[in-house]
């Protein structure tokens, strides 16, 4: 299946980066930079040759962030973040190669866990940054109203767990590829598989800790496929217990004619008016799209093209506006101004 090719709703960001398992795991490191200083740094190392597939990767203490912009000083809870290779080999089913380096942020436990425990967190798209996830989702930190400085989030996953947020494949987020990108969803699987090698070379810990595969949208798609890949990879064991999605983005053929369904039940859509019409006949062309593509390329299975399929959304959007006022398609108790960004948070992380 094509990376580009899945339906969903689309990203709320319009605009699209050594020590025993003992109680005390924590790593703690030598101050290094913030965030952005620590990206730089690492884009400076790159582009000089130092962080190549075949080059030294960052020890611990390299990819140690000591302080964020905004962060409250009394802050203790201890971040890692930085680029690391992830390029894959082309496979056999797969002529894709991308000298690939994802970026990556993880934050560890603020408590001490009766079980260490490792979760991934993937945003979907495809195409978006899991730092989506890090600043106003599940992550150890909210950007204030300032948009200057952050706050402590309590109910974030890293309370008792270890928690990496993954910008995944190459291209999205901070991370990038110096070469062509990938574009079929086993290759992006691989890209993940070689990330998390190199990971457990500087955090050998991690490999040993129950890991869980987790994210939301399109990452119905990538998880199945990087479970499959790191069950049936021989180069790293890693103890995958188990895989949590949220809104997952499945079956094409079964979730387009849902919304439809869906919009009638919730009285939103009356069956029969000119809009039902119009957003079945959408449905339609959509499925009849999908089954061409099927019988043409049984490899495409449960994929769809965007222009064809995505204009359901477009639909729905038209027919149920109230004057200025447009249908919010994450939580349809409510209307948002039209084209306004949802949640109102992410106007706080992205510049004017």
């Amino acid at each position: 299946m094509r990376v580009g090719q899945g339906g969903r709703v689309p990203p709320r960001v319009r605009t699209p980066q050594r020590h025993d398992v003992e109680a005390s795991h924590t790593t703690r490191a030598p101050p290094r930079s913030d965030l952005l200083s620590g990206q730089i740094a690492r884009r400076a190392a790159e582009e000089t040759g130092l962080d190549g597939q075949t080059d030294r990767l960052p020890t611990a203490a390299e990819l140690y962030i000591s302080h964020l912009p905004g962060l409250p000083s009394d802050d203790t809870t201890t971040l890692f973040g930085g680029t690391l290779p992830a390029t894959a080999a082309a496979s056999a089913t797969s002529t894709d190669h991308s000298d690939a380096h994802l970026y990556f942020l993880m934050a560890q436990p603020r408590h001490i866990p009766n079980r260490h425990r490792l979760i991934i967190w993937f945003n979907g798209g495809p195409g978006c940054s899991s730092l989506d996830g890090a600043f106003i989702e599940n992550g150890p930190f909210r950007v204030n109203k300032d948009g200057k400085t952050l706050k402590k989030v309590v109910s974030s996953w890293n309370e008792y767990a270890t928690v990496i947020f993954l910008d995944q494949p190459a291209g999205t987020g901070f991370s990038y590829a110096t070469s062509d990108f990938v574009t079929e969803l086993d290759t992006a699987a691989d890209q993940v598989v070689e990330f998390l090698i190199n990971l457990y070379s500087i955090f050998p810990e991690l490999s040993t800790m129950d890991t869980y595969l987790a994210g939301e949208s399109y990452a119905g798609q990538y998880i199945p496929y990087i479970a499959s890949a790191i069950l049936e990879t021989a180069r790293i064991k890693i103890p995958l217990k188990g895989l949590v999605m949220g809104n997952g983005w499945y079956s094409p053929k079964d979730q387009y004619p849902a919304y439809l369904d869906y919009l009638v039940q919730r009285k939103l859509v009356t069956k029969g008016s000119a809009t039902y019409k119009t957003i079945q006949k959408t449905t339609e062309e959509c499925l009849k799209t999908l089954h061409e593509m099927e019988v043409k390329d049984p490899q495409m299975k449960g994929s769809t093209v965007v222009g064809t399929c995505e204009q359901i959304l477009n639909d729905v959007t038209e027919g149920t506006k109230k004057g200025d006022l447009c249908l919010n398609q994450y939580d349809t108790s409510s209307y948002n101004r039209c084209e306004e960004e949802w949640p109102p948070e992410v106007t706080q992380v992205q510049p004017p």
